[in-house]
């Protein structure tokens, strides 16, 4: 049974070496979320093909727009993994989860809600969640 606070583990290193994290996947039950800080699609497909990871979190914002996160997510799709975004840019993050079949969940982080309010003049509001 999984303690609440732990329903996926995130990677704590901005770079981490792929086969540490491989190896730490073989060895634990809980689910690792990994991705949100890549900037490269091929470094995505790493994590992938070596079966690093159970939720992929390709991120709008690190990995080059719109179009470089929908060919990652699309990979992580085609190994049947969910995307979550994880981090930061919730506010554009959530155009890819609700547009990739596989989308999950947003990550949202205070700090960035805030500098969206003070930048857009109509910012979405979460309602009931």
């Amino acid at each position: 049974m999984y303690d609440l606070y732990h329903l996926f583990k995130k990677e704590k290193l901005f770079i981490f070496p792929r086969c540490t994290l491989t190896n730490l996947h073989s060895q634990t039950t809980i689910p690792i979320a990994a991705g949100q800080n890549e900037g490269h699609r091929f470094r995505h497909r790493e994590l992938l093909v070596h079966e690093a990871v159970d939720i992929f979190q390709p991120n709008v914002g690190h990995v080059g727009g719109y179009t470089e996160a929908m060919k990652a997510a699309a990979m992580a799709q085609a190994f049947n993994k969910p995307i979550a975004n994880g981090g930061a840019w919730p506010l554009h993050n959530m155009h890819l989860q609700a547009g990739m079949s596989n989308g999950w969940r947003v990550e949202f982080h205070y700090v960035f809600w805030m500098m969206y309010k003070s930048v857009y003049n109509q910012v979405p509001e979460p309602i009931n969640g």
